[in-house]
């Protein structure tokens, strides 16, 4: 079991915090897509709102580039281009108590 104080590297694409408000209203017309934006984190990073995926606290820059390519894609299928390629994805290291979930909208299953 991970120690909530661990520092977790994430994959983030940087937003206003109106863009998390935007995604989390969209989510609800995308729930073909939800296995992959369950995995989705909020956070906080030096002052700037992020979206990211949380890959682990061991990483290589192999699993940072595919994670990347994948959180790159997602937004652009969630229609929220963030990043107008991979490349401008980034990783950080937060600790993983300071990542939020996404607030979705009641979703009838």
């Amino acid at each position: 079991m991970s120690d909530e104080n661990e520092m977790n590297t994430v994959v983030v694409a940087y937003t206003e915090p109106e863009g998390v408000d935007l995604l989390q209203a969209r989510l609800v017309d995308s729930l073909h897509l939800r296995p992959m934006w369950e995995k989705l984190r909020t956070g906080d990073h030096n002052g700037r709102t992020f979206l990211g995926i949380p890959i682990g606290s061991k990483v290589t820059s192999d699993t940072v580039q595919n994670h990347g390519r994948h959180l790159h894609s997602l937004l652009r299928l969630l229609d929220l281009p963030l990043t107008s390629s991979p490349e401008q994805v980034e990783a950080i290291e937060v600790p993983l108590d300071s990542l939020s979930e996404l607030e979705v909208p009641d979703i009838e299953d």
